[in-house]
């Protein structure tokens, strides 16, 4: 990959080769280049003094990594672990609903079989509806 430095970057050479010089090493940085059809790309750059047996500096080694594909990929990944998220908090929330609801109906369905021995017939049937509404909900 060839990338040339925008005329508003040059700068950025200059205070680099200057510390590359004193023998410190520039970590990553991110910054404009310009790739050989002329467009603007980000790129990651990491710039290390080149040394001989002696230590004194020779050269200068250069990475520069094309970010095109992170940046591109990020806004989707980003929106891809939201939707993951809003679909475990919607599980959470059907769990923690389902747990809720279960209990009283556990207890309306134990309480109407408890009802339903000691009523008259005419009482049974909506005592009998309330079981079985009850045991479809948990169901």
């Amino acid at each position: 990959m060839v990338f040339v430095k925008p005329q508003d970057r040059k700068h950025e050479e200059t205070e680099f080769l200057r510390r590359v010089g004193t023998g410190e090493r520039v970590e990553s940085f991110e910054t404009i280049r310009q790739n050989k059809q002329g467009g603007l790309i980000e790129v990651l750059v990491t710039l290390s003094p080149m040394r001989d047996l002696e230590g004194n500096i020779i050269g200068l080694s250069k990475i520069a990594r094309d970010l095109t594909e992170r940046l591109t990929n990020e806004p989707l990944q980003m929106e891809q672990d939201r939707a993951a998220l809003s679909a475990q908090t919607r599980t959470d929330l059907m769990v923690s609903l389902s747990h809720e609801l279960r209990t009283p109906l556990n207890h309306i369905v134990g309480f109407s079989q408890v009802l339903a021995e000691s009523t008259t017939a005419a009482q049974r049937v909506p005592v009998d509806a309330i079981a079985n509404a009850a045991s479809q909900l948990i169901e």
